[in-house]
């Protein structure tokens, strides 16, 4: 019996390296950087006169062990936006506002394999959106113009797809929606204190997500 047990004993550093206790692999401590182009849908592409948006995300992927992983991240957007009476196109500022967005969130993103690295994946994400616009209006005496804020902090869901090319490069196209405050039968571009109202933004976004091992 003494005889079997030490070559046993003496395999298991063997055997703790073999397919046998095999964990997968887990991705290692890293900062994502999600580059992204905002397309606004339906009532919010008439709120943003047609405009696309440009917008940076900062994350932090957490491997929970095979094809899963959590994405706390921190993202911002903005649109610049013309009057309805100007083109899409216009950029002067004596024309066009700027919608910012903010948000603080969480993506749960599920791989085809357990290989992170590589692939196909799909995502869904909840979070919290802060949104503004700083209109200037005209102060009491009519002579000088002052910046009315309009804001409002309402739930952020979002899903899409991607596919990772490498271990720091992927491709991710994904729907969200969130509401911001307008006013009530008017475009975000004319301010005129009638109601103010939640209305619900539909966007498209096309990111391309970077990641920098610590």
């Amino acid at each position: 019996m003494k005889r079997l047990l030490l070559p046993a004993l003496l395999t298991l550093p063997l055997l703790a390296q073999g397919s046998l206790f095999q964990e997968d692999t887990a991705l290692p401590p890293s900062l994502g950087v999600h580059l992204q182009v905002g397309i606004p849908q339906n009532a919010a592409d008439r709120d943003l006169n047609q405009h696309i948006g440009y917008g940076v995300t900062l994350c932090y992927p957490w491997h929970l062990g095979g094809r899963h992983l959590l994405r706390p991240n921190l993202e911002y957007n903005q649109y610049r936006i013309s009057s309805q009476a100007a083109p899409p196109w216009t950029t002067g500022t004596g024309h066009s506002l700027a919608f910012h967005s903010w948000k603080l969130g969480m993506d749960y993103v599920l791989y085809q394999e357990p290989w992170v690295y590589r692939g196909p994946y799909v995502l869904v994400g909840v979070g919290l959106q802060h949104s503004e616009v700083n209109y200037p209006v005209q102060s009491g005496t009519q002579q000088t113009l002052m910046s009315h804020q309009s804001s409002l902090t309402s739930p952020w869901a979002g899903a899409g797809f991607g596919y990772q090319f490498t271990s720091d490069i992927g491709l991710e196209l994904r729907y969200s929606v969130a509401a911001y405050r307008a006013e009530k039968g008017q475009p975000l571009t004319s301010y005129t204190l009638t109601e103010p109202i939640r209305r619900e933004g539909h966007f498209i976004h096309l990111i391309l997500a970077l990641r920098a091992p610590f």
